[in-house]
């Protein structure tokens, strides 16, 4: 046996000894004698497997392979069964189904359509809708799809992507003739979408830009603009990062390539200022930021350059369009903002847009007016047209404050419609420019109705203005019965029919009839009073965690308390992908508030703790918790209902905000602040609009108690339970009442949040409840048990 190199007390002691001379550093410690006396260990022999062991390991493997094989056949089985479902699912698709998931695989593989088809709808597309929004080089598109057939072993999903896009653009503008026998733009949009997080999250290129610019798009034409303006923001943050924005980035590029970079930064500044000026969010794009120059008035290619039949002329509807987006821009920053202003600054800034507008509109040829369109009887024209008119009289309408939306507009039309059945005269109160208003609206309603294939797309984009122009044009018959163009005597029926059922969609009200409101009114989406950008809501200094951060009300908390300035947001999920995704979309709208990710999961205690500790390694103690994760079990009664669906309902509901607020606690920074999201499920009565729903309202109700407990014992913590809505979210995705937008309760936490609801310490509010009612009845809830969960009939 070879010399043992330790000495004694370092080998019993099982430490590395490190032979110094006379004595090593261990036993100088232990102020003792280094010597090498001391029995070695003897090593224990190595076990002999019998043959009867081997046999037993034999045949167990093959007990394990037979299993395997029956577990692979039957997911084979599954997967042809799934397969067969996703096929016959497909065909109840609806062309105007557009929406933003990220759920879509690519379990088929990046297939496409012929090459021959392939080319025709891009061509399509590049003489039609690339003519006027020139966001693809033709050249460079051609080669593209060329490339993609004829060198396969080059596909990337980059270009597959691309190529969808363009398939889903060309669709809009194909006849029902020539489209695809089997796919459809929600085809081509689902296989774009199922690239997101390798073009979102890979290395930022232009054609990166131009995928999801194609997206937009179409996402900013349907009803619900939410997943439009969360993409068009993670857009733009990788167009700053690829310096689109700046002309000295395009130094040195050949004239194409420069002109490239700079329509796709135009047409993304298009669509942030629409977005904008249509969802009545602050635009992401800082006009100060911007150094490179408008389009060009005569572009070589002439891209987006738009040409009267006979030819004799011509119109740059590319370079129109910018700079009608800086008028809407500059249009929210005057009336839409939260920015103070006096009297007499509002005033001039109203006569400054009012000569903006009345400029670009000279600047457009008397062959390209609402009129002459309409005389031209070309049906591209009359739709590109259309839209581009409805959007300038929506900012003729949004500076007269005459918007059907506006909250004084139509009370103060009935008012006046009152007094004139009274035989009361009195002089209408006009805005200023109204008369222009009315001129345009008129001709814009022209080309509205002579229109004959409204799609969905068109109408979701003009609609409004068309009901708001149907208004203002009934005002003005109303200001003006004797008038000789009473103009709207041949189309009243449709206009009044429209109107009432624009606003039977609008008005919100509880969504069971049984269920009554503690405000008078009822929402349904944000409204001014719990914006972000107040300046009292501001959430500055702020660190904000919130559990199931990655989707549906999580992320718009996010992005809300990012908007209201929140120092740091912290979002926690299980999903790696969504967490990923949800915060780009948190840090595009502030770049100044700190995000973070982390992976952690509620129904486990140590996950949880972990997580906690960890993001307050980085950003320090919690002001703000937001307990948001939660899961929406299958129904079912009492009676057979699973045990094993119940224990993971209970699991997630219940210990989920236990195991949250016990991580919590040891990290809440001074004066924190807790937000629970509930359910009114757990203390309503039973509704017969939702059965079988008592897994869920038991793991909540539970839970509220709690809750309770919680903010009983810790007084220095301010609680608050909140009833979102109903929302369709990723827990909720098919209810049949009551769609909430998933804005609303995000905004109502960050109004919660503020000094002006302290009021509401202990109670339980429903996020639908107006935020200025509550507080005119402060004094009211705060001294009673109103807004707490009680026994009715039974003094508390």
């Amino acid at each position: 046996m070879a010399p043992r190199k330790a000495c004694d007390i370092c080998y019993v002691k099982r430490i590395r000894c490190d032979g110094q001379k006379p004595r090593c550093s261990h036993c100088v410690l232990y102020n003792t004698e280094c010597t090498f006396q001391a029995a070695s260990r003897k090593s224990r022999p190595a076990k002999k497997g019998s043959t009867e062991d081997t046999a037993a390991l034999q045949r167990r493997v093959q007990q394990l392979e037979a299993t395997l094989k029956q577990a692979q056949d039957k997911a084979d089985k599954l997967e042809s069964q799934l397969a067969q479902e996703k096929e016959d699912n497909h065909a109840d698709i609806t062309e105007h189904e557009v929406s933003l998931t990220g759920d879509i695989s690519r379990e088929m593989g990046l297939e496409l359509p012929s090459q021959a088809d392939v080319l025709s709808a891009t061509d399509k597309y590049l003489k039609t809708l690339n003519c006027i929004l020139p966001l693809f080089n033709s050249r460079k598109l051609l080669q593209c799809v060329n490339k993609w057939y004829e060198q396969p072993h080059e596909r990337n999903i980059s270009t597959w992507a691309a190529i969808n896009v363009v398939l889903a653009l060309a669709h809009r503008q194909i006849s029902a003739n020539e489209a695809f026998p089997t796919n459809n733009t929600v085809h081509f949009l689902n296989n774009a979408q199922s690239a997101l997080n390798d073009i979102m999250l890979g290395e930022p290129k232009l054609l990166s830009v131009q995928i999801l610019l194609g997206m937009v798009v179409l996402l900013q034409a349907t009803s619900d603009l939410k997943p439009a303006s969360a993409l068009i923001a993670i857009t733009l943050r990788i167009a700053h990062g690829l310096g689109l924005h700046a002309q000295s980035y395009s130094d040195g590029l050949s004239l194409m390539d420069a002109l490239e970079r700079n329509r796709v930064f135009w047409i993304a500044y298009i669509l942030d200022r629409d977005l904008a000026m249509r969802t009545r969010l602050p635009p992401i794009q800082s006009q100060a930021d911007i150094s490179i120059e408008w389009p060009l008035e005569t572009p070589v290619d002439e891209a987006g350059i738009v040409h009267t039949a006979d030819g004799t002329s011509s119109f740059n509807f590319f370079l129109s369009r910018v700079q009608l987006a800086h008028i809407q821009g500059e249009v929210y920053e005057t009336m839409l903002s939260m920015s103070p202003t006096t009297p007499d600054v509002r005033l001039e800034n109203v006569a400054r847009i009012h000569r903006m507008l009345d400029e670009w509109q000279a600047r457009i040829p008397a062959e390209f007016s609402a009129s002459s369109i309409l005389q031209s009887q070309n049906s591209n024209l009359c739709r590109v047209f259309g839209v581009l008119y409805s959007s300038h009289l929506a900012c003729r309408s949004c500076v007269c404050k005459v918007n059907a939306m506006e909250a004084h507009w139509i009370p103060e039309l009935q008012e006046f419609g009152r007094k004139a059945a009274e035989g009361v005269i009195a002089s209408p109160r006009v805005p200023e420019g109204w008369q222009k208003l009315v001129h345009e609206t008129r001709e814009f309603i022209n080309l509205f109705v002579a229109i004959q294939n409204k799609d969905p797309a068109f109408i979701w984009m003009t609609a409004c203005t068309y009901i708001s122009g149907a208004v203002c044009l009934t005002a003005n018959n109303l200001f003006n019965p004797l008038h000789t163009q009473n103009y709207l005597f041949s189309i009243h029926q449709f206009t009044i029919i429209l109107i009432l059922n624009f606003y039977a969609f609008k008005m919100a009200s509880p969504p069971f009839p049984t269920l009554t409101s503690f405000t008078k009114t009822w929402h349904k989406e944000p409204y001014p009073f719990i914006s972000p950008t107040r300046p009292e809501l501001s959430a500055a200094g702020k660190n904000i965690v919130i559990t199931g951060g990655g989707t549906g009300i999580g992320q718009a908390t996010g992005i809300a308390f990012a908007q209201a300035g929140a120092k740091s947001v912290a979002i926690v999920g299980r999903r790696l992908d969504r967490l990923e995704v949800s915060a780009k979309g948190i840090q595009a709208v502030n770049p100044s508030t700190q995000v973070l990710f982390e992976t952690g999961d509620v129904a486990k205690g140590t996950s949880i703790t972990t997580t906690f500790n960890n993001i307050v390694e980085n950003v320090g103690k919690i002001d703000i918790l937001v307990a948001n994760a939660g899961m929406l079990p299958a129904d079912g009664s009492v009676s057979d209902y699973d045990e094993s669906k119940l224990q993971e309902c209970i699991q997630t509901n219940f210990m989920g905000a236990f195991n949250s607020l016990q991580a919590f606690l040891p990290l809440a920074a001074p004066e924190a602040q807790v937000f629970y999201i509930g359910s009114g499920i757990s203390h309503w009565a039973l509704f017969k609009e939702v059965p079988g729903v008592f897994a869920y309202a038991a793991a909540k109700s539970a839970a509220l108690k709690m809750v309770d407990f919680f903010a009983h014992e810790n007084p220095h913590i301010h609680v608050v339970g909140i009833q979102p809505g109903i929302i369709a979210t990723g827990i909720n995705p098919n209810p049949e009442i009551g769609w909430d937008t998933v804005e609303l309760p995000a905004r109502f936490m960050v109004w919660l949040a503020s000094n002006e609801a302290r009021f509401l310490k202990g109670k339980f509010v429903w996020a639908n409840w107006d935020a200025q009612e509550l507080l005119d009845r402060a004094d009211e809830i705060k001294s009673s048990l109103l807004l707490r969960v009680t026994l009715k009939g039974v003094d508390m």
